[in-house]
């Protein structure tokens, strides 16, 4: 831009940047930061910590048998799930044939 003397809207189509005014914040953050402040940075919210679980050995009877029910119901919810898309395929190819 400075070096070649192109306006933000010059620039902003040269380099197929959708908005001139992305070339202008570019500009100003350039100008306060350097280089350091065109570096991308992560957006958004920080993921969340994973809880760390216990080694089986470790859990106590109840921890292990609230595990198993956890696990089951993801299970029994996976199939469900299954069941209806089976169902929904079914419907949907023997729908098709009667028209």
């Amino acid at each position: 831009m400075a070096t070649n003397r192109l306006s933000n809207r010059e620039t902003a189509v040269k380099y197929r940047i959708s908005s001139p005014g992305m070339i202008s914040r570019w500009r100003s953050t350039y100008d306060r930061e350097g280089t350091a402040g065109l570096v991308a940075r992560p957006k958004g919210r920080a993921p969340m910590a994973r809880r760390k679980k216990k080694e089986f050995e470790e859990m106590t009877e109840v921890e292990k048998l609230k595990e198993r029910i956890e696990y089951l119901e993801m299970e029994n919810a996976a199939l469900k799930k299954l069941k209806a898309l089976v169902q929904e395929e079914n419907a949907r190819r023997t729908g098709s044939r009667h028209k």
